[in-house]
C-alpha cells in the first residue's frame, strides 16, 4: 500500500510542478502554492522507510488544501471542472485517510 501511495504521490506532485513550470497553470495566484505543494509531494514520496507515511500525509494535506482552493475558483454555472484536479484531490484524501495513524498506534 505504501509503495502505491508513494508512486501516486510522486506522479501527482511531479505533474503539478511540471504544469507550473511549463505554463499550463496560468493563474498567477496559484503558481507558487502549486509549486510548493507539488514539490512537497515529490519530496515526501522520496523520504525513505516508514517516515514516508508521515511526510506523505502532511504533503497530501497541504496539496489537498491548495487544490481545493483552486477548485473553488473554477466552480460556477456552465464551467467545466478539471477532472485531473478532482482525481488528484481524491488521491490526496485517500493518502491522508490510509496513512494517518489511528488509536493506539501513535
Amino acid at each position: 500500500m505504501l509503495s502505491l501511495l508513494r508512486l501516486l504521490t510522486a506522479v501527482i506532485g511531479g505533474a503539478t510542478v511540471y504544469y507550473v513550470l511549463n505554463g499550463t497553470i496560468k493563474d498567477e495566484m496559484f503558481r507558487i502554492p502549486d509549486l510548493i505543494a507539488g514539490g512537497a509531494m515529490v519530496l515526501a514520496a522520496l523520504v525513505p522507510g516508514h517516515s514516508a507515511a508521515s511526510a506523505m500525509t502532511t504533503a497530501s494535506a497541504l496539496a489537498l488544501g491548495v487544490f481545493l482552493v483552486a477548485l473553488m475558483t473554477y466552480v460556477g454555472p456552465g464551467r467545466a471542472v478539471d477532472l485531473k484536479l478532482i482525481a488528484a484531490m481524491a488521491v490526496n484524501l485517500a493518502t491522508i485517510l490510509l496513512l494517518h495513524p489511528r488509536g493506539a498506534h501513535h
